[in-house]
């Protein structure tokens, strides 16, 4: 049975003091579907949290390769030399890719007209001292100044990737959970 004082959702103060044992009348004037509309909300909310925070990763590695280009840019002009590399973030499937990617232009072809190619580099994920990062080896063939900015550039977006990691076993968790408070209501 409901009474119609209780206002909900309760507060955290509401629950904490309906949990004493002599607060049976409390407790009466609580039906457990409310419970398990509120648990329901609650859950709703973690897994919009967990996609805040995993675009806010996004955007912190989004900024790091912005920073990488600009380096970059600016060590080219001074150099008159090209670089070699370029890197993609994104999210996908919520997950987290910050990648890179070799590039170079083909010879000019009678219209006047380069192409550009590009190369995925591989991380070989597991291999080496940490499985969220490129290993150096993954930047070899570009300029030394290139290799420098990149390896700085990798460690932020291993520190990112570690983040989203984190964020994907919350959200496995959280699954779990309202499968399980799902399975309350049956």
């Amino acid at each position: 049975m409901r009474c119609e004082t209780v206002d909900l959702p309760l507060t955290k103060e509401q629950m904490s003091d309906a949990m004493r044992s002599e607060a049976t009348a409390e407790r009466e004037q609580i039906d457990l579907t409310d419970l398990s509309a509120m648990s329901a909300q609650n859950i709703s909310e973690l897994e919009a949290i967990l996609d805040k925070e995993l675009l806010l990763s996004a955007l912190a590695a989004r900024k790091t390769a912005d920073l990488f280009f600009e380096l970059t840019n600016e060590e080219r002009e001074s150099r008159k030399e090209s670089g070699t590399l370029f890197t993609r973030v994104r999210v996908l499937n919520n997950s987290l890719q910050a990648t890179w990617n070799t590039g170079t232009y083909t010879l000019k072809d009678g219209n006047g007209n380069s192409r550009f190619i590009a190369r995925h580099i591989s991380k070989r994920s597991g291999r080496g001292k940490d499985p969220h990062r490129y290993p150096k080896s993954a930047f070899k063939g570009a300029p030394d100044w290139e290799k420098e900015i990149a390896e700085e550039t990798e460690l932020r977006y291993a520190h990112e990737r570690r983040k989203a990691e984190v964020i994907g076993q919350i959200r496995r968790l959280v699954k779990k959970y309202r499968r399980l408070c799902d399975s309350d209501d049956s």
